[in-house]
């Protein structure tokens, strides 16, 4: 018998005896057996509103890196110490319709020049080699020149995808975090 059911019956006990029963003993115990149920609820509610969110691919914007019903986790937190490089992949509101998240590739940071030029992605006049892309972009775009504390973001899919060429720059204040793995399914799990 556990500590509380033991206790649970000696009040009983005593209280069908009729001796004085001081219920704030067995209230002492009540609580002390929820502190760590507690702890850990409130540890992890405020995981997942600042630290980590597991997020939901719902399109194949993101393939061939991403695919329709992966599930990834999204560090909230790292960006805030350090800017977004190019090539990572950012979750963010998107400035059109902010109350939908997107996932896209981080292309251009602000000042940079950015240009498509016969589906080849150019960045400060510099070509990129894009491993991860498995069809060309489709036609031209640019030049343009990303303002300060904005983004320029593609999908890996970029002839099904709606990113900065289709709404423009993602500001700043609208990243919610990096992608740093894929969690389900399972015999995908990689880190990104």
């Amino acid at each position: 018998m556990n500590i509380f059911n033991q206790k649970c019956t000696e009040i009983y006990l005593e209280w069908k005896e009729g001796k004085p029963v001081f219920f704030g003993s067995l209230f002492v115990l009540f609580l002390s057996r929820m502190i760590w149920p507690a702890a850990a609820l409130i540890f992890l509610i405020i995981a997942r509103l600042y630290l980590v969110e597991a997020y939901h691919i719902p399109s194949a914007s993101m393939w061939p890196t991403l695919q329709k019903g992966d599930h990834i986790l999204v560090n909230k937190i790292s960006f805030l110490f350090r800017e977004l490089k190019a090539k990572e992949l950012c979750v963010f509101k998107n400035p059109v319709e902010p109350d939908s998240d997107y996932i896209k590739r981080v292309i251009g940071l602000g000042g940079d020049k950015i240009e498509i030029i016969d589906g080849e992605v150019w960045v400060n006049d510099n070509f990129i080699e894009e491993c991860y892309v498995k069809e060309k972009t489709g036609g031209h775009f640019g030049p343009i020149k990303v303002p300060p504390n904005h983004y320029f973001v593609l999908g890996d899919n970029r002839n099904n995808s709606e990113d900065s060429r289709s709404w423009g720059y993602v500001p700043e204040e609208n990243i919610i975090g990096t992608a740093f793995l894929i969690c389900w399914p399972l015999h995908r799990l990689t880190s990104l």
